[in-house]
């Protein structure tokens, strides 16, 4: 993961690194929000519904970035790493990812 992380943050669009994303996972994040959504996730113990949520406003932050849309990024970055799914906060994930790639 860590080098098609360093690719998208060097591309000059949320919407390019997004491209990223979609070309190799063969999954755009719209069909990640469809796939969250479905109620065969619910009590789940990963994955699952509060996932759409995260998904969204992935989906949002990406369409402010490219609009700069600053009040709207500003927002979506206060609140993204709050928002929580089946194993804690997007921010503590995050983190995670930081000191996985400060590590290798």
């Amino acid at each position: 993961m860590a080098p098609i992380r360093a690719e998208a943050a060097e591309l000059g669009t949320a919407r390019a690194a997004s491209d990223l994303f979609t070309v190799r996972f063969e999954c755009p994040i719209e069909q990640l929000i469809e796939l969250y959504r479905n109620p065969h996730w619910r009590s789940s113990a990963y994955g699952g519904n509060p996932w759409a949520e995260i998904a969204g406003a992935v989906c949002d932050l990406q369409r402010a970035l490219d609009d700069s849309d600053e009040d709207q990024v500003s927002r979506l970055l206060l609140s993204l790493p709050e928002m929580r799914h089946n194993t804690g906060a997007v921010g503590e994930k995050l983190d995670g990812l930081l000191r996985a790639t400060d590590d290798g």
